[in-house]
């Protein structure tokens, strides 16, 4: 039998103002209420530590409406099965709530901290807040509407009939669903993996993230002004309208029914696409097979999609609009300090500096320039058309060089799965390479120095070795190779180790599996103390050293007076690298070095000398 600890208020007659309270529950020092408990209208009920409400909790009148009704939940522990019933409102800040809480309606249920159990339910009429806390497992709204800024929500969350979700912050789990005349508004925050869009339902992505393996089933809207849609979006069905004008799209997308996209410096394979180039101009477009699409979103996000990333769009379904693009920021980007962008476009630069962040899915668009000497980029840096330097710092795993960029590495680390793709040049000078560095078909990757996982190379790719000693097989061709004369290595299937020109170590594995047949591989010897690439090791060598001493720069051979091996200062390293190596290389003539040379560095600059190369 159900304990009324109040009556409840009529329609027809209303006593006292809201907020008025007949009765406050303090509990403790107050009893705990059991099983099958409830209050009614013009009642409030605080629950500390140590308390306890019993299953089968109604706050209100059931099927009713109640006035008045307040439960506030700092502490303690509610039973399974509470029900929220109109005209309540419960405000959770601590404590835990069993399984089965439901929101009826003209409830308001406001949680910004705590433990809510599995299966909670927010049905028609009510309002639920959270901006703290979580919920458990198999949260659900029907009817209702649900604003989440904080807190999180468990796997299996619904997103029922008529009802609407705001996610603003905070993060659900994996697999929400939102059903016909549902919808999901996604300003911030993040959005679990395996989002199923069924038939009928809106979902508006502004911002935020969404997790891998979004669906968009036959009928489903979703439109994306901004925010990051990870890996694995998929829309399927005729009838489904996926619209996209801003953030920023992970690879394997795939898209059925209808694409639009709205932007401009739209390009098929690094050329403008004839036709789009006036405010309102549109175009159906098919994209060829194994072409890179790409442009500027409304909001000013440069794109990519390729084959290549597993990206499908079927044919007949996209549709490209221009218009208006944002005015470009002449003045360089520099984290930390400025806000992270989603992508930079033509004549932008930006500079990561130690301490500084760019999330996952950045994109470096044609014509702009990211120069980084520390903090972190996240996964599937993507750049097309772009000039990238990296001297310091961590890059995420998948970075993406398309064709037309140049990315330049002298320090810093890269993750796994670098791929290099055709009309892109890749120079590694030092820094650290993850496992499945790709250079794939029109590529050319130049490596003089860092330390390597594996390397693929495509066919028709190019892979370019720079150093000081090179063994094919265990046989040392050192002394077949003519200074900074490439040589073309056709075996495969064999050991090959190098010293690279940074003095760093390398090994390829040759087998036909990883280094096609058709790829080309050149080695190109260097001259140990040459600081001027002309073979020789003479008082041109030493000039240099003493005229750039002190000096810091790229470690790719290109700092005058860093001699071979490179390390991009010009110091005691340098000076001793020209004495032990003074007279090497072939000419014609080697002319003796004068007194003056010899006394530099015999005696001059004798205390200068000693110690190893530095690393």
């Amino acid at each position: 039998m159900r304990f009324l600890l109040c009556f409840s208020a009529s329609f027809l007659f209303v006593p006292f103002t809201h907020a008025q309270f007949i009765t406050v529950l303090n509990v403790p020092p107050d009893p705990n209420i059991g099983d099958n408990g409830s209050i009614g209208s013009n009642t409030k009920l605080n629950l500390f530590d140590g308390g306890r409400i019993g299953e089968s909790f109604e706050a209100g009148v059931p099927f009713g409406f109640s006035m008045n009704v307040e439960i506030n939940i700092s502490g303690g522990m509610v039973g399974d099965g509470f029900d929220a019933n109109g005209g309540s409102t419960v405000n959770v800040s601590a404590g835990m709530i069993g399984r089965s809480f439901r929101a009826n309606g003209g409830s308001t249920v406001n949680i910004s901290g705590g433990v809510v159990g599995d299966a909670f339910r927010a049905n028609g009429g009510s309002t639920v807040n959270i901006s703290g806390g979580s919920v458990g497992h198999g949260f659900s709204s029907f009817f209702s509407e649900v604003n989440i800024s904080g807190g999180s929500i468990g796997r299996s969350g619904e997103a029922l009939e008529g009802s609407t979700v705001n996610i603003s912050g905070g993060s659900t789990g994996v697999e929400f669903n939102a059903y016909d005349r549902s919808t999901v508004n996604v300003s911030g925050g993040y959005l679990g993996g395996s989002f199923n869009a069924f038939p009928g339902s809106t979902t508006n992505i502004s911002g935020g993230r969404v997790g891998q393996n979004f669906r968009a089933i036959d009928t489903a809207v979703v439109n994306v002004t901004g925010g990051v849609v990870e890996d694995g979006f998929t829309s399927s069905g005729d009838r489904t309208l996926v619209v996209l004008s801003g953030g920023s799209v992970g690879d394997n997308f795939r898209t059925g029914g209808t694409f639009r996209v709205y932007g401009g410096e739209y390009r098929l394979n690094g050329q403008p696409i004839p036709g789009l180039s006036t405010l309102g101009d549109t175009m159906n477009l098919t994209l060829p097979e194994l072409s890179v699409f790409s442009g500027t979103l409304a909001d000013g996000t440069p794109f990519v999609f390729s084959q290549f990333e597993s990206d499908s769009i079927d044919r007949g379904v996209l549709t490209l609009e221009v218009t208006a693009l944002p005015d470009i920021i002449d003045a360089p980007l520099v984290l930390p300090g400025d806000s992270a962008p989603l992508g930079i476009r033509d004549g932008q630069h930006l500079r990561i500096e130690q301490g500084g962040r760019l999330g996952d899915h950045f994109n470096a668009g044609m014509g702009s320039t990211v120069t980084m000497t520390g903090g972190e980029v996240g996964y599937n840096f993507e750049a097309l058309g772009a000039t990238v330097t990296i001297s310091g710092g961590l890059i995420g795993d998948h970075f993406d060089a398309f064709g037309g960029s140049t990315v330049n590495i002298s320090g810093g680390s890269v993750g796994r799965d670098f791929n290099a793709f055709r009309d892109s040049i890749v120079n590694i000078s030092g820094g650290e390479i993850g496992n499945g560095l790709d250079a794939n078909r029109g590529s050319v990757v130049n490596i003089s120095g860092g330390s390597f996982g594996s390397i693929d190379a495509d066919q028709d790719s190019q892979v370019n070795l720079f150093g000081i000693r090179f063994v094919v097989d265990g046989v040392d061709i050192q002394e077949t190779l003519e200074p900074y004369m490439p040589f073309t290595i056709n075996d495969r299937g064999v050991p090959f180790v190098a010293l690279l020109s940074d003095g760093s170590e390398f090994s390829l594995n040759l087998a036909d599996t990883e280094f096609d047949p058709r790829a080309t591989l050149t080695v190109s010897l260097v001259r140990p103390g040459d600081t001027n690439a002309d073979g020789l090791v003479n008082v041109d060598d030493l000039n240099d050293v003493r005229n750039a001493f002190g000096s810091i720069g790229p470690n790719d051979g290109t700092l005058t007076g860093d001699a071979v091996p490179w390390n991009g200062i010009v110091d005691i390293d340098d000076l001793n690298a020209v004495r032990n190596n003074f007279g090497a290389g072939v000419q014609q003539a080697v002319p003796e070095p004068s007194f003056t040379a010899m006394a530099l560095i015999g005696i001059g600059m004798f205390p200068l000398l000693g110690g190893g190369r530095r690393r």
